[in-house]
């Protein structure tokens, strides 16, 4: 009796879903890691040229590439910031060697101007790369009729941008960790999207990286004005400030923590056809002096430039607000000196 109550039994351990859920699982687990450790190779990285962080803007993703470019093989000291004006109307490589001239100094310079972005999108990206290079110099290239936000208002908002602005998710941490997604996204979007090649992904970065981020497209403005432009006068003519421009504007200023961070404010020009009335000239004055008052206020050299003489004729214009690269890379010498000239006479301390 007492033998068959107490007979010997074998413990067996079920799994609580079942065994093919865990293999499956496991399967899945597996592939996973095998897709980090693959896509972590130059084999796979390359082709894609710049990984993704999620966003529709492929200058601004690869312009995230070549400066993590540079920042390995140096350090990045000054980054300009703001929308497609300082994108297309500043040349750094021409600043860098512009402001060694003026100073004897050197300074290492990317261009982070965001085609189609507001004055918004300057202090997002200025926060951003502040956290990992360090920058010791912001330049934010501004215009006062930029008052609206960024038409890819998606940029800001998304999971990636907001990961880095430290709201925390995990779609944005995969991106900014995960190779797998990073760059597994790129051939994603590769295969389902004919248009989204990795030759042309790989072109803008070759092109940008040329120019440390700088946009070079020749076109000359063509005068008479054609309809297009003649709309875009229209469009661009109002220098009132807002009150979404004026908080934009302290943001900027805000970043300006010497001797760690040092900020600059710039006008970006436009063409003087832009002022068709008598109050676009008073509001524009009206306009410089509030942010002259602004960024004195905060220690921050600000220099307008619509009205200064450099020579920026009709043949150094792409549009009536953007410059052709004669045009950027007259006004960046322009600038170069102004800043080199501070330096030199220990207004600015870089």
């Amino acid at each position: 009796m007492l033998k068959t109550l107490y007979q010997n039994k074998t413990l067996r351990l079920t799994a609580p879903f079942g065994r093919p859920v865990v293999l499956a699982l496991m399967m899945v687990i597996a592939v996973l890691i095998t897709a980090e450790i693959l896509f972590r190779l130059p084999a796979f990285q390359s082709p894609a040229a710049a990984p993704t962080v999620g966003i529709v803007h492929l200058e601004l993703e690869v312009r995230l590439a070549i400066i993590e470019q540079m920042n390995n093989e140096s350090s990045v000291d000054c980054v300009f910031l703001g929308s497609s004006l300082p994108f297309r109307d500043i040349n750094p490589l021409v600043f860098e060697e512009q402001y060694h001239h003026k100073t004897d100094k050197t300074l290492r310079c990317i261009n982070f101007g965001v085609h189609g972005g507001g004055e918004d999108i300057g202090p997002m990206m200025a926060e951003i790369l502040l956290q990992t290079y360090h920058p010791r110099l912001l330049i934010f290239g501004i215009s006062p009729r930029l008052g609206r936000s960024s038409r890819f208002e998606p940029i800001i908002q998304s999971p990636w941008a907001q990961y880095r602005l430290g709201h925390f998710n995990a779609t944005g941490w995969l991106y900014d960790h995960s190779a797998a997604a990073s760059y597994g996204m790129v051939y994603a979007r590769w295969i389902l999207t004919p248009n989204n090649s990795l030759s042309s992904r790989r072109n803008t970065f070759e092109e940008l990286t040329l120019f440390h981020g700088h946009a070079r497209e020749t076109r000359i403005l063509k005068i008479p004005l054609s309809q297009q432009d003649q709309q875009d006068t229209v469009d661009t003519a109002n220098f009132t400030l807002t009150d979404v421009w004026r908080s934009r504007l302290e943001q900027m200023l805000a970043f300006h923590q010497p001797p760690d961070t040092t900020v600059i404010i710039v006008e970006m020009p436009v063409h003087p056809l832009v002022f068709d009335e008598e109050h676009d000239y008073i509001d524009y004055e009206q306009t410089i002096q509030e942010i002259t008052d602004r960024a004195e206020a905060q220690g921050v050299l600000f220099w307008p430039t619509t009205f200064v003489e450099m020579g920026l004729d009709n043949n150094k214009w792409r549009d009536l607000s953007h410059l052709n690269p004669a045009g950027a890379d007259l006004f960046t010498a322009w600038l170069a000196e102004q800043i080199g000239t501070a330096v030199n006479e220990e207004r600015l301390d870089l």
